[in-house]
């Protein structure tokens, strides 16, 4: 596997997009991470809540994980969701 992540940049929404990590709605207007790369030879764009790429990276810190998104699969995910449906005052995607 080959992994070159070529461009991050936090923009703004113009329209409702999905989170690659949570699967939540990022809402029109507001702030999210946007990575753009190659994965496997192929290219890719990644859209997130700049908090689930915070949680992202604070989890793999101390993890040898190479898991995407290793909180999809951990019990904490749902309390993860929870966090960002009160912070944006959002319902599911």
């Amino acid at each position: 596997m080959s992994d070159c992540n070529l461009h991050r940049v936090i923009k703004k929404s113009r329209k409702d997009h999905q989170c690659e990590h949570c699967w939540l709605k990022i809402p029109k207007g507001s702030s999210y991470d946007l990575d753009t790369g190659i994965f496997d030879n192929d290219p890719y764009t990644s859209k997130q809540h700049t908090e689930c790429r915070k949680a992202f990276i604070e989890y793999n810190k101390d993890s040898s994980n190479c898991e995407w998104f290793p909180l999809d699969y951990d019990d904490n995910f749902k309390e993860h969701q929870e966090k960002i449906k009160k912070l944006y005052g959002l319902e599911t995607f």
